[in-house]
């Protein structure tokens, strides 16, 4: 058998020694190895036989082929390494082998994905376990900004994200974000993975990091009416200050980062709002312009959303924990007036009871009670005159 030329018949620039390694003939493997085989040999996409082994499991081919020192760090046309492919393909008594070799484990694909960041993001804890005993850089990023954190939380592998926390062999950077500004804890509460939320604040994740456009890990716990999750942030002093920057920081950022258009971010803050409002909060929003909620949102703080969403716990907790009822955005809507417009009656009197001004006027004059009686809310009405509205 050639063992030295490509086999013009098979797979393009492919060898015996590769094709032994697919079909996983150790015997002939072994037969190829006593004869001297370069065990390096590539095939025209880059694969080698350690590649081809690692990526379907043959351990003993593996281990075999480990024995006769190859060149563990080559990589095939898309940069993926033996290791990547064995943790991709979840080979962990492949991936334990390959790691007691001289190995560099932090070498990327094409897309800039580590063999750890395959790891996490399948949720394989063991693997993950084994590979930050070789202490990889868990701060790089793919082409998307994401580390393995990132991943971790976003997918919900909670272990994972405790493994990573709690390793003393690597450094984590908690706060990395991503190109969209989101970190770990953000991802986390986009998500509504409250047991992952509670680890990354435990291990002093910022609470009050912005995404690109102005919303803090509060105001998707609000949204997502989530209330074991804003209590958490809230009791870890999250600001009930900080919201969605205002129209036109949001239209300035698109302008500054050509990958984010502004109607993409128009599509985020409606979907935001779509999937978790109340049915009538979806139909009311339904039959408004194509930028109502773009505008209604702008600017808004975590009270206004939670007072526009119909997210009646929340508004209690942010109203106990100290959040100013009568906080304004820059055209001087309140949480009153939302609450008024969608005719949230609990809404409205947990805002009253809490001493929200009702006679307050936005830029364009209009007051609450203007706001009720143009969309025929009469026991919204009712409560706002019985409070002596002027």
């Amino acid at each position: 058998m050639d063992t030295m030329f490509p086999k013009e018949e098979s797979c393009a620039g492919n060898y015996p020694i590769i094709d032994v390694c697919y079909l996983g003939y150790d015997d002939i493997l072994q037969w190829l190895l006593c004869n001297d085989v370069n065990v390096n040999q590539r095939r025209e996409d880059g694969v080698t036989a350690l590649i081809m082994a690692s990526a379907y499991g043959y351990l003993d081919i593996v281990t075999m082929l480990l024995r006769h020192n190859p060149d563990v760090n080559l990589y095939n046309v898309n940069k993926v390494t033996a290791l990547y492919m064995a943790c991709q393909n979840n080979h962990l008594f492949v991936v334990e082998e390959l790691l007691k070799s001289d190995i560099n484990v932090d070498l990327c694909d094409e897309k800039h994905q580590s063999p750890l960041f395959i790891a996490c993001r399948s949720g394989w804890n063991a693997m993950v376990k084994q590979l930050l005993r070789k202490s990889p850089n868990v701060n790089q990023d793919s082409n998307d900004g994401l580390n393995s954190l990132h991943v971790a939380c976003f997918l919900g592998h909670t272990a994972v994200v405790t493994l990573l926390l709690a390793s003393k062999n690597v450094d984590i950077n908690i706060n990395a974000r991503d190109v969209n500004g989101y970190t770990p804890l953000i991802n986390a509460c986009f998500r509504n993975f409250t047991e992952i939320t509670s680890i990354l604040i435990n291990a002093k994740a910022d609470v009050d990091i912005q995404t690109s456009n102005g919303a803090t890990a509060l105001c998707l716990a609000v949204g997502y009416n989530n209330i074991e999750t804003t209590e958490l942030l809230l009791t870890n002093n999250a600001s009930w200050q900080i919201g969605f920057q205002n129209r036109q920081q949001l239209i300035d950022a698109t302008l500054k980062h050509p990958d984010i258009t502004l109607e993409s971010v128009k599509e985020e803050i409606r979907n935001f709002v779509v999937k978790n409002a109340s049915p009538t909060v979806i139909d009311y929003v339904n039959k408004q312009s194509e930028d109502y909620l773009f505008n209604a949102m702008a600017g808004s703080s975590p009270l206004h959303i939670a007072s526009f969403m119909g997210h009646t716990n929340i508004v209690s907790c942010l109203l106990n924990f100290g959040a100013y009822v009568d906080f304004a955005k820059e055209d001087g809507t309140t949480p009153l007036f939302f609450a008024c417009e969608l005719g949230h009656d609990d809404i409205v009197r947990l805002l009253l009871d809490n001493e929200a001004e009702v006679n307050i006027r936005r830029q364009d004059t209009r007051s609450p009670l203007d706001i009720a009686e143009y969309n025929g809310h009469r026991s919204v009405v009712t409560m706002l005159r019985e409070r002596r509205v002027d």
